[in-house]
């Protein structure tokens, strides 16, 4: 039981670590997670398009923070 209950308040204080210093604003987080929850689910059920690079989405948002970054 306390394995459980450690391994419960470890993942909690990850995810609550891994939001307060993300590089975007707690909106463009969430949205983020939405969308990346979204493209899994359609890779995971056959409905994305197997065509298209996985990391073109990714490399263009990094783009736009080094971007806005240096602006």
């Amino acid at each position: 039981m306390k394995l459980l209950i450690g391994t419960l308040a470890g993942l909690v204080a990850g995810v609550a670590i891994g939001l307060l210093v993300a590089p975007g604003t707690g909106s463009d987080t969430r949205r983020n997670l939405a969308n990346g929850t979204k493209n899994q689910w359609r890779r995971l059920w056959g409905k994305a398009n197997l065509d298209e690079d996985p990391w073109a989405e990714y490399n263009e948002r990094k783009a736009m923070v080094s971007d806005n970054a240096t602006a």
